[in-house]
This record gives structure tokens, sequence and C-alpha cells, in this order.
């Protein structure tokens, strides 16, 4: 029998952690080497920290991985001996990780943007790989992604929309499904027998870890940002950037099973936006670089006021403010007199 591997691919603070650790409930093992919880997911990552440590961030190293790049592996084509090492290294990690278990799974946001590399690592090792790809409304994700790693609402939105358009194609003919994290939170355990039906999983099922997982391990309070379609669709940053929209609302109708990922109802609506998004792909480029410009002047700002020679004369900066204050004042006076 084949051993069966477990891939969850979503962005950060998309709810990729709870639905791993509910793999882990269906008794799927997820290793002991983790990520240890912080206070940014104080209920842990349940990250392998040898595949996020050793092996994506030294494949995203060697192919200078940047996230607006539609293949960031073109770029590892000079590095083939680089790249093979850490395939190489790929391969005995999971055998490892696999030596006394059927069922594998891990995660890691990095992995979405290097999935040719995990298929050229998959195919050497003949196992049975399911991916579970992790949506969560847009506009929730982007205000949790800008008070925990400071990016710009807009550049958010702009980085989800690339990735998933980047997932869906890298992923296409492979076994697949959408998993949605508010759809998890509302009901655990009917996602938990979607995961398991889906990929036909051989396990027998754990009522208590279940139980434990949907009890008492999912906390509602923890989610801090929450917006209907009517709030999202309403707000600056989702009108600057409306195909975040348009995405997640079509990957939730496979979330709900309204569509199957693999059907001609879906890949036509999927293709139509696909090609929206190829078109306005030269504006977001553009407003993601005029977002990373400004964070760097306010960087460099920051820098100049911490200085030496700006605290010096900041009483004169003081003093020509109040001037050029009262220069304008007379100025309006005579204009209205």
């Amino acid at each position: 029998m084949k051993k069966n591997i477990y891939v969850v691919l979503g962005m950060p603070r998309s709810g990729t952690s709870a639905i791993t650790r509910g793999l882990q409930a269906l008794g799927i093992d997820l290793g002991e080497k983790l990520q240890p919880a912080d206070s940014i997911n104080p209920k842990g990552f349940y990250e392998d920290v040898d595949i996020m440590y050793k092996i994506n961030r030294g494949v995203s190293h060697i192919i200078d991985d940047v996230w607006m790049r539609d293949n960031a592996m073109e770029a590892g084509q000079p590095h083939e001996e680089e790249l093979r090492i850490l395939q190489d290294g790929a391969v005995n990690l999971i055998r490892e990780r696999m030596q006394h278990t059927m069922h594998w799974g891990f995660k890691d946001t990095r992995t979405g943007h290097l999935i040719p590399f995990w298929k050229s690592v998959f195919k050497r090792m003949d196992v049975n790989v399911n991916y579970i790809i992790v949506i969560r409304n847009p506009l929730s994700r982007a205000f949790s992604n800008q008070t925990f790693n400071d990016i710009d609402l807009e550049g958010g939105l702009i980085e989800g929309l690339h990735y998933f358009k980047y997932i869906i194609e890298a992923t296409r003919g492979l076994k697949r499904m959408v998993v949605s994290y508010e759809a998890m939170m509302q009901d655990p355990r009917g996602q938990l027998d979607r995961i398991h039906n889906v990929f036909a999983i051989s396990l027998e099922k754990d009522e208590q870890a279940i139980r434990l997982y949907a009890d008492q391990f999912l906390d509602k309070n923890l989610r801090h940002y929450r917006f209907n379609e009517a709030e999202m669709r309403a707000h600056p940053a989702v009108k600057t950037v409306p195909h975040s929209m348009d995405v997640y609302l079509l990957l939730s109708k496979l979330a709900t099973d309204e569509l199957e990922i693999d059907t001609s109802a879906f890949l036509t609506a999927w293709a139509d936006l696909y090609d929206q998004i190829q078109q306005a792909s030269p504006l977001y480029r553009h407003i993601n670089t005029l977002l990373l410009r400004e964070k760097a002047l306010k960087r460099q700002k920051k820098g100049m006021e911490k200085s030496l020679p700006w605290k010096i004369i900041f009483p004169l900066r003081i003093i020509d403010n109040a001037l050029r204050s009262l220069k304008h004042t007379i100025r309006e006076k005579w204009r209205f007199s």
C-alpha cells in the first residue's frame, strides 16, 4: 500500500494552523518537531521546523523567491545541483517522518510558492499526495496580517490574490480540495468529515480526538476580524483589489461543495477570472511597488528621527513650523479683509 501525504496550502493568518491541527484530530501524524506556540499564534503553528527551515527556506534562498513572480522555480534552473541536494534532503526527511506511519502531513506557507520542487520530491517517493487549499475571507485575513506582520491591507489582498492564482494552477490535475477557515470554525465536525471523505482516509475516526479539537482547541475568541460579503464589497481596500473578493467567492463555492474543483463548471469560471487577473496584474504590481516604497520611506524617516542631528535641530523645527503657521494665518486674514 502506498503511504499518504497531506500538504496544507494557504496564506499566513488564514487559519492553516487550525486546519492542520484538524488533520491531527483525524489521526494524521504531524511529527514531533513542530514550531512552538507564541503570542502571534498561541494555539501553535503545527509547522515542521525541519521542513520550514532546512528545506523550504533553503529552496527559497536558492531561487531568490519573489512572491510576485508567476513561477519562482523558473529562477532555480541555473541552480540544479543545489536544488538536487535539497531534494535529496527532503526525500530523506519525509522517509524518516513516515517510517512508522501511513499518513503524515505538513504545512508551511512557503510551500505554495515551491510546488514544483515538492512535486519532484513526491515523484521520487511514489506516495499518494493530497493538497488541502485553505481559504479565509480576504479582508479578515488582510486585517490580521496588518496587525501581526505590518502589511498594508491592499498589499495583503494583492499577495493573497497572486498566491491563489498560482496554486490553483500549480495543483491542477492533482488530488486537492478547498477548505474554508470560517466553515471549520462554524462546523468543525462537518469539515473534518469532508476531508476524511474526499481523500478516502483509511484511518478510523477517533471521536474523542475530534471532540477535543472541536470543543477545546478551536477558540472563536481568537477570531478578531469578521466581515460579511456586503462589508467586504464596500471596503476601500477591496475596491482597490476587487479580484481578491472574486477569487474568494469562487473558491468558497468549492468549500461548500456547490462546485467541484476539477469539473468544467469550475474550470470555465476559473479560466475567465484568471484572464481578468492577468490583465490587471500590471496595475496590482504597480500598487504593490508604491506600497513598498512608502514603507521604505517610513522606515527611513524613523531612522532619521532617532539620529542625534535630528534631535538637536528639533527646537528649530518647532519655531519654523510656528512661523509658517503664523505667516499663513496673516495671509488668509489679509485675503478676506
